[in-house]
């Protein structure tokens, strides 16, 4: 007897890295050179020069495209399995008839006549042909599949675009449009868009620490969790922290990298979309993030602390694909009251 084949379903993390990419297009530094410098009198100037590599992008402008994707019936294609009865020959239907004289003499004797009796030697269990039923069936639940394929597609191509903020990822200009919108929010002096999600940018911007500062926000998209947060405490403090800048563990309460868990999205992303996956993204992020206060430094977790320069205490985090497991930087400075 033979048994119909097993189909093996792989238990990847697609679904999840599917939700991911609808909820948020995720960032990552690529070569930069970061930034702040704050002055006691709450003064800020904060700078980021180098690329940002957005993370989703290629994977949902490919599942963009691929959405007008209609799969076509193939009855030819369909096989049933099931039992198959096997019909005796002529010389198995007289064997069977003479063994079968002891129990049933009508049969022995309709042998000796030459009549064909009905004698089935064994039923398999393998491949066959559908019937026109079967075949009906499928294709009915054919028809259905791809309606539900074809509403699933059509919300996920609404919020691909919601994510950009109403632009198209499949649309060849999107990487223009994107750093045009960019480039209309105070501080973005310039935005070049490289290909494959990755964009080269100028950032600069000088405001007071009157408020919470994040880095980057982008109007209208959803950016995912940003480099840089700074907080603007009671008691005239600032408490910066740059989870972006890393992939293991915030000492702060704003818990894992921003990394930490889109390494585990991005474990198939490779030999599914034949993009480099996370991990090897990752190697190409290099950069120097600086903060320069001439206020007092609270706490801190550079390797090092802090050094006196000409413009006050500065303090440094090399970043590199070696020290994205480490802490994300963060500091705790007192202005002047």
């Amino acid at each position: 007897m033979k048994f119909p084949p097993i189909r093996r379903i792989s238990a990847t993390l697609l679904a999840a890295f599917s939700a991911a990419m609808l909820t948020g297009c995720f960032m990552i530094p690529g070569n930069f050179d970061a930034k702040l410098d704050l002055r006691s009198d709450g003064t800020f100037t904060y700078s980021y020069n180098g690329e940002i590599r957005f993370l989703g992008m290629s994977e949902l402008a490919q599942r963009s495209r691929g959405r007008n994707e209609v799969s076509e019936w193939d009855p030819g294609s369909q096989t049933c399995w099931g039992t198959v009865s096997t019909e005796a020959t002529d010389a198995e239907i007289e064997t069977a008839a003479v063994e079968a004289v002891a129990e049933e003499a009508d049969v022995a004797e309709a042998a000796a006549e030459g009549t064909i009796v009905p004698v089935t030697i064994e039923d398999s269990y393998d491949d066959r042909e559908c019937t026109e039923e079967e075949l009906a069936e499928r294709r009915k639940e054919f028809d259905e599949r791809q309606e539900r394929s074809r509403e699933r597609q059509e919300r996920e191509a609404k919020q691909m675009q919601a994510v950009f903020g109403g632009i198209d990822p499949s649309d060849p200009s999107a990487g223009k449009q994107i750093s045009e919108r960019l480039e209309r929010q105070r501080g973005w002096n310039s935005v070049e868009y490289l290909g494959e999600g990755l964009f080269k940018v100028d950032f600069s911007i000088t405001s007071r620490i009157d408020h919470d500062f994040t880095f980057p926000t982008m109007e209208g998209m959803s950016a995912g969790q940003p480099f840089l947060y700074a907080f603007r405490r009671d008691g005239d403090t600032v408490r910066i922290e740059a989870p972006g800048f890393t992939r293991g563990g915030s000492s702060g309460a704003l818990g894992g990298g921003s990394m930490n868990w889109l390494m585990l999205a991005g474990m198939e992303r490779g030999s599914r979309s034949g993009d480099p996956d996370l991990s090897e993204l990752l190697k190409n992020t290099n950069g120097t993030f600086t903060i320069t206060t001439d206020g007092e430094i609270l706490a801190n977790n550079t390797d090092a602390g802090y050094s006196d320069t000409a413009a006050g205490r500065t303090l440094v985090w090399k970043i590199s694909s070696d020290s994205m497991d480490s802490a994300a930087p963060m500091a705790l400075v007192k202005l002047a009251q």
